[in-house]
């Protein structure tokens, strides 16, 4: 619900824009903002690669400039409110998850083993309670 009174709340922006530009350069600013609202998963695609980022934003410049500048100041606006929010969150203690190449999930940390076991480091021990190099659970008596 909230989504679509999102949407028509821009819709409504950027109808305004449309019939403010033909008086003031303000209408410009008025249809950017919704333009980048519904446009921010092919900014997110474009700015994956900094050469395609750049294209982007000058052949947008080079298209019409006015509309260019307020999209611009207005997306490094959001991507610095969101730096600032990520700075504070809670959450950079717990280790995140990232897709490689081929889509699989791995952990940003390494995960280290135990060469006498070849079991899990957890801290300072194996997941059996073997500290690292050692294997405890090795019976003397096993060797015939």
């Amino acid at each position: 619900m909230k989504r679509h009174l999102l949407n028509i709340f821009l819709l409504g922006m950027l109808l305004l824009g449309y019939a403010i530009v033909t008086n003031t350069g303000f209408g410009w600013v008025l249809m950017a903002v919704p333009t980048l609202v519904w446009g921010k998963p092919v900014l997110r695609l474009v700015h994956k690669n900094r050469w395609a980022a750049a294209l982007f934003w000058t052949g947008l410049i080079w298209l019409k400039w006015q509309l260019a500048l307020p999209l611009f100041l207005l997306y490094l606006a959001l991507k610095g409110t969101q730096k600032i929010t990520s700075l504070f969150s809670r959450d950079e203690t717990l280790p995140k998850a990232h897709h490689n190449y081929v889509g699989e999930i791995e952990s940003r940390f390494e995960m280290f083993f135990n060469p006498a076991t070849g079991k899990p480091m957890m801290g300072l021990r194996d997941t059996e309670g073997n500290p690292y190099g050692v294997n405890l659970h090795v019976s003397d008596l096993d060797e015939d």
